[in-house]
């Protein structure tokens, strides 16, 4: 792999894994048109946790919230909603978890095949258009509702099914601000990318590349980052619903070239 092919796939990793029209589906396509038959899993992960630099540097108050929970000295306001955090965190993840464990055959099935990515960002742009229909409200991220989030983010196991915008979508139906369910949604990918760095971590240890990994990462860490900004703006004005069209003419054009 060259820097020129690390710098594209951290962009693509970046941009994606945020706004609302599929990292994993994107990052299949990208490795196609870069001649790159496949990457590994490893290097994957590795650009995901430049994408969980981004999510730490955008939501740090949050973050510092739970992270007060394990300060008995720690103000007791912030103590209280690290907890609400931390239980909406562990109960919205369960769904994933489940899922990817139960279909982990299939799922690797699905990542071979390009038209299963076509598919998938037409059912994305689907989900996306829905959620014009909704105008979210002021409700609290409660256990019952990050459930039902988790339930959403399990969908985007699948290539081509974005996490962000079925999380977001979820939230916006449940009645969540747009600003506060992109909130949880950024707070759900912690666990699963952490999770994948560790059970990664001695792959990771074993790569051997260091100016493409450096560019790699520090391509999604930057790019991820201003995907977030974005996709905050778009959740507060109500327009997740324009990255519909998008989605939809990507999908089609899969199918229709494979």
């Amino acid at each position: 792999m060259t820097l020129w092919q690390a710098f594209v796939l951290g962009l693509v990793q970046g941009l994606t894994e945020f706004l609302p029209v599929s990292s994993s589906g994107h990052l299949v396509l990208a490795e196609r048109l870069l001649g790159l038959e496949s990457v590994g899993l490893s290097f994957e992960v590795w650009v995901h946790l430049g994408t969980l630099v981004a999510v730490g540097a955008a939501l740090y108050r949050e973050l510092l919230d739970m992270a007060a929970v394990f300060l008995p000295s720690a103000d007791p306001a912030r103590r209280r909603a690290g907890k609400r955090w931390w239980v909406a965190v562990l109960v919205g993840t369960i769904p994933a978890v489940v899922v990817g464990l139960a279909a982990k055959d299939a799922v690797e099935t699905a990542f071979a095949s390009v038209r299963v990515v076509g598919v998938n960002l037409i059912v994305t742009a689907a989900i996306l258009f829905a959620s014009r229909f909704f105008r979210g409200g002021d409700a609290a991220v409660t256990p019952r509702r990050a459930l039902l989030i988790g339930a959403a983010q399990a969908l985007a196991i699948l290539p081509g099914i974005s996490r962000s915008g079925a999380t977001l979508t979820a939230g916006w139906m449940l009645g969540l601000s747009g600003p506060q369910a992109a909130r949880f949604s950024f707070l759900l990918a912690f666990p699963a990318i952490l999770g994948a760095g560790v059970l990664e971590a001695q792959n990771l240890a074993a790569m051997d590349r260091p100016a493409v990994l450096a560019v790699s990462f520090l391509t999604a860490c930057v790019s991820g980052y201003a995907a977030i900004r974005m996709v905050w703006r778009v959740m507060a004005a109500g327009r997740l619903h324009w990255f519909a069209p998008y989605c939809a003419a990507v999908g089609t054009l899969v199918l229709f070239l494979a």
